[in-house]
């Protein structure tokens, strides 16, 4: 027998919904503004995939994601406006592996 989650917990994932929504705009924003080179892959319109996914997770699972992959970091817990600690992820920490293709510009 499932459970039906509580009230608190749907907020929960409507708002890391929103989350990974606002922070895939500013991501088009500032590349159309040339604040950063390369590609961006979006996952406008996949957000509920990334959190429907990570709710799924166990907190010591990991995620591996190569593309579109910054709504499934933002929901397995990454914080989407401060930069990611120094110190190697613990055991109950949420592991990101996080991949960047380089601009054409530096194959040379």
């Amino acid at each position: 027998m499932t459970t039906q989650p509580d009230l608190q917990q749907l907020l929960h994932w409507h708002e890391r919904m929103w989350t990974i929504r606002y922070f895939e705009e500013n991501a088009i924003n500032s590349y159309r503004k040339g604040l950063f080179t390369g590609s961006t892959h979006p996952c406008i319109g996949q957000e509920a995939i990334a959190v429907g996914g990570a709710a799924a997770l166990e907190p010591t699972d990991q995620v591996f994601a190569t593309y579109r992959g910054h709504g499934h970091a933002i929901a397995k817990g990454l914080d989407s406006v401060a930069p990611p600690p120094l110190s190697p992820p613990t055991r109950s920490s949420p592991l990101i592996v996080a991949t960047v293709t380089p601009s054409r510009r530096d194959w040379t």
